[in-house]
């Protein structure tokens, strides 16, 4: 949809062209408004209401001028991050509904093939892919109505999987990557602290801090830099308050 529709910003990064979503024209979309209110009723309806992702770009627009005033104020330089990155900075979700249709014309009929996937936010991993057809529509039928109705078909075995993988979070902890880099000049990973070389105590705190010890080092060790992926941290601390990736 935003590539066909022409919702896309395109910059070049080291001789490369980037292509990211513009999700602010997209919200303009009617078809898009229609068709995200339509998934809204239907999670709504089994026990999932869904934070509007438009909605709270509005509400967070006062925050981003602060942002933006202090940005790039420890370093004297801009970070730079695509719009995908913007819009989960601003709603913060765990689980963020991704959802995507073409449409097919056949004289007085149309049909539609869609998609809609639930992506964990914090590890990129998708939870809950659901595809399907709505099969051969009349054109006075609007695309959200038969969408909402078609998706129904769908959605108790995608709400069944996404209580599947909330309930593996409750037991194997919250999948989260982690980056740990060095910036003093005067550290690197070998430097020694009670006989111990620094990687070997982050690597070993890192294991006794996740659940069941599960994490997994993403690339040899180096100087300045360690990595995971596959990093599981409980759902709550040991007071019973939940626990994200910054605490």
């Amino acid at each position: 949809m935003y590539l066909e529709k022409g919702y896309i910003t395109e910059t070049e990064r080291n001789g490369k062209k980037i292509v990211r979503e513009d999700y602010d024209k997209a919200f303009m979309d009617n078809d898009f408004r229609n068709v995200s209110l339509a998934i809204k009723q239907v999670m709504a309806e089994r026990g999932f209401p869904l934070v509007d992702a438009e909605t709270q770009q509005e509400t967070d627009d006062e925050d981003e001028a602060f942002d933006e005033a202090f940005e790039g104020a420890e370093t004297g330089a801009e970070t730079a991050t695509n719009t995908y990155d913007e819009l989960l900075k601003r709603a913060k979700p765990d689980i963020t509904l991704k959802i995507g249709w073409n449409d097919s014309a056949y004289g007085t009929l149309y049909s539609i093939e869609y998609r809609i996937e639930a992506v964990d936010s914090y590890s990129n991993k998708s939870v809950a892919p659901v595809a399907g057809n709505t099969g051969e529509v009349r054109r006075s039928v609007p695309l959200s109505a038969a969408l909402k109705q078609t998706a129904k078909n769908n959605m108790d075995q995608f709400c069944a999987t996404l209580l599947e993988y909330f309930d593996d979070l409750q037991t194997n902890g919250r999948e989260i990557r982690l980056d740990i880099r060095i910036l003093d000049k005067g550290i690197t990973m070998n430097s020694e602290y009670g006989g111990q070389e620094l990687g070997n105590i982050i690597y070993e705190w890192v294991s006794d801090n996740t659940v069941n010890h599960q994490f997994s080092q993403r690339s040899g060790r180096q100087r300045n830099m360690q990595r995971y992926n596959q990093v599981r941290i409980p759902m709550f601390d040991a007071n019973g308050r939940p626990m994200d990736a910054a605490r």
